[in-house]
């Protein structure tokens, strides 16, 4: 991987599997992707346009309730795949969740049409 995404690949070793033509793809299209501790990385309502893939940190993925609190779904860590993220992808909807940086993130995101060249491309 080129010096902007390192760790990608040996975090998802599931891409190292992929047709050659898909991983020129994947090193020339992810996009770094870094968010400090707490950062908001997508709110409820908001366009679904990247997969995240991290190196380190973690993303914690919460749904707000009308009344301010909110209520912990998940945590996505290295070498994980966000369930909500993916399924927002491929059903082409808004988030219905909201996401928060736990620690340091670094990583990379896909964009939108390189992950459904994945889908498409690879049952």
């Amino acid at each position: 991987m080129p010096t902007e995404h390192p760790g990608i690949l040996e975090a998802y070793p599931l891409l190292r599997q992929l047709p050659a033509h898909l991983l020129i793809r994947i090193r020339s299209e992810l996009q770094p992707l870094r968010a400090p501790d707490s950062q908001e990385l997508f709110n409820v309502g908001d366009s679904c346009t990247t997969l995240p893939l991290l190196v380190s940190g973690s993303i914690r993925v919460i749904k707000p309730l009308p009344t301010g609190r909110t209520v912990p779904l998940y945590t996505v860590s290295p070498g994980e795949f966000c369930g909500m993220s993916v399924s927002c992808l491929i059903a082409d909807v808004v988030y219905p969740a909201a996401a928060r940086a736990a620690g340091d993130v670094v990583g990379a995101a896909m964009a939108k049409p390189l992950f459904r060249a994945l889908v498409d491309e690879v049952p």
